[in-house]
C-alpha cells in the first residue's frame, strides 16, 4: 500500500505552485501539495507523503485514484458531507432565536421545548433542544438569577463599581 503511485500528474510545478496559492480550505491545499511533492520528485512513495502531510496512507490512496479518474478538478470537488441530518432546520432555528429576543422571552429550556412541540409541532428531546440554544444559536434564557431578600439594592452598584 506504500508503494510508488501510477499516475501522471499532467500539471506543471509551476501550475500547481499557482493552485496550491489559490487554496482557501486546508483540505484542498494539501491535495494540491501532495501532488507538487510528487510531480517535484521530492517523495516517491505514498509513505512518505503521509508522513510529510500528516494523513494515512489510505487517504492519500483515495487522493490518487480521485485525481486519477477525474484530474484536479474531480480532486478538488466539494465532497457531500455524510451523517445524520440536523433534527431544526434554518427556519426553525431562526424562529426560536426570534422568540428569544422578545423581551418575554422563555424561563427555562423545557418552555423552548413545549413551544417547539405545541406551536411549531417540532417533536425533540430536551437536548437536542439545550444544544439548540446554546450551542449554535448561542443564547441565553430571560431569567435572571435569584436574589437574596436580604441583599441591599445598592450592593449589586457598589459591586460594579469595584
Amino acid at each position: 500500500m506504500s508503494g510508488r503511485p501510477h499516475i501522471t500528474i499532467t500539471e506543471s510545478i509551476e501550475v500547481l505552485l499557482e493552485i496550491r496559492k489559490k487554496q482557501k480550505r486546508i483540505l484542498a491545499y494539501n491535495k494540491v501539495q501532495m501532488l507538487y511533492l510528487f510531480q517535484s520528485k521530492q517523495v516517491e512513495t505514498v509513505r512518505e507523503v503521509s508522513s510529510v502531510l500528516g494523513k494515512s496512507e489510505t487517504t492519500i490512496h483515495r487522493w490518487l485514484f480521485q485525481y486519477k479518474e477525474g484530474g484536479l478538478e474531480n480532486l478538488l470537488k466539494n465532497r457531500q458531507i455524510f451523517g445524520r441530518p440536523k433534527k431544526f432546520s434554518v427556519e426553525v432555528a431562526a424562529s426560536v432565536q426570534q422568540e428569544l429576543r422578545d423581551s418575554e422571552g422563555f424561563s427555562s429550556y423545557k418552555e423552548v421545548h413545549l413551544w417547539l412541540w405545541l406551536i411549531k409541532e417540532i417533536p425533540s428531546s430536551y437536548q437536542a433542544v439545550y444544544s439548540l440554544v446554546k450551542g449554535e444559536l448561542k443564547s441565553k434564557l430571560k431569567i435572571p438569577r435569584p436574589r437574596s431578600v436580604e441583599q441591599k439594592p445598592t450592593a449589586i452598584n457598589e459591586f460594579k463599581n469595584s
